[in-house]
């Protein structure tokens, strides 16, 4: 799913030279797949705190901020589509990834 994820953020991001355009901020995409459901509601206030899972990246960013990114936005879950809401079936695309289907 790591590579569908990357594709996907270059399809996004990418002009036609094959550059990824600039964005205002950080984007959280580019540095790989950002789940919303592992995001707390707040980061702690701790400035050593180092954030949990690869790279530590879990933890030093919360939900406000991945909700600030540039339109469009690409996020990753695991959660069922019954779970998702339902703004993403009027307002946006899924992209669901099967290994190994049998």
């Amino acid at each position: 799913t790591t590579w569908v994820n990357k594709i996907i953020h270059c399809l996004l991001r990418m002009d036609d030279e094959g550059r990824i355009q600039e964005t205002k901020g950080t984007d959280l995409g580019a540095s790989g797949q950002i789940y919303p459901e592992w995001l707390p509601a707040k980061k702690p206030d701790d400035p050593e705190w180092t954030g949990i899972g690869p790279g530590g990246h879990f933890g030093k960013v919360d939900f406000p901020e991945l909700l600030a990114q540039p339109r469009p936005r690409l996020f990753s879950t695991h959660l069922p589509g019954p779970l998702l809401p339902k703004s993403i079936e009027r307002q946006g695309r899924l992209v669901y990834v099967l290994r190994n289907p049998k």
